[in-house]
């Protein structure tokens, strides 16, 4: 059989093709009920519900998941609309999370009083490693919201803290660790020290999609497989 397009070609049109498949496996605006989510509280203190459109998840070391999908590269986003100052906490999306051994990765706002925006990887429960912001977050949650975000490629994380109200970020942060596997998504709350209950954070709006937003490089990789296949396909007629 002939083909149209040599094989390097023909690979380069499919790679890009296949970053822009990307949709929308799990969205929930927690209209209803959490029915899909799986609950787990470390310490046995730990509680969700919700109300009014919104999951509010606290405890001393708590987690919820949505579904039994596995991700290893994806974007995952929830929305943050508001979270407890009394106490020192850290709180937002975890991935490749496996609820039997509490081992994954976080994007977390911490939040003791100077809020950094941090990636953390924990295994059986404890924090094994990790990187933080540059800088301590200027956050104003009785006037804002806050967008959480996650882009997971090849081992590669970026995590970006949007404001709801113009749009724009507010922090960004690049990690990269590859020895977890692929594994759920949701969200997390913790006390810093554990050793306290009292933290509670509101979500909004989660959403996981199995393929990542494309890199800069990926989009010009697109670009040049279209002008090729394009002239391969002109050279033809």
């Amino acid at each position: 059989m002939k083909t149209l397009m040599p094989r390097p070609l023909v690979a380069t049109g499919i790679i890009a093709l296949s970053v822009f498949s990307a949709s929308a496996d799990i969205s929930d605006t927690f209209d209803t009920n959490d029915s899909l989510w799986t609950f787990t509280d470390l310490v046995g203190n730990g509680s969700r519900s919700v109300s009014s459109g919104r999951y509010t998840i606290s405890g001393t070391a708590a987690a919820s998941t949505r579904g039994q999908e596995l991700f290893l590269d994806g974007n995952f986003r929830v929305d943050v609309t508001s979270w407890a100052t009394s106490v020192s906490s850290s709180f937002g999306v975890v991935f490749h999370f496996d609820v039997s051994t509490v081992s994954g990765y976080a994007l977390t706002i911490d939040d003791d009083g100077t809020p950094t925006l941090n990636f953390i990887k924990f295994e059986g429960g404890t924090q094994v490693a990790g990187g933080v912001s540059s800088g301590t977050l200027t956050l104003d949650q009785a006037a804002d919201d806050y967008t959480l975000e996650v882009i997971a490629f090849g081992g590669n994380f970026t995590g970006n803290l949007y404001s709801k109200n113009s749009g724009q970020i507010v922090s960004s942060i690049n990690w990269s660790d590859s020895t977890l596997p692929a594994n759920r998504t949701g969200l997390l709350v913790v006390h810093d020290a554990l050793n306290a209950p009292g933290p509670s954070a509101t979500f909004d709006n989660f959403v996981a999609s199995s393929n990542p937003v494309p890199e800069p490089g990926t989009v010009a990789l697109f670009g040049t497989g279209v002008v090729l296949l394009g002239a391969a396909l002109r050279r033809r007629r």
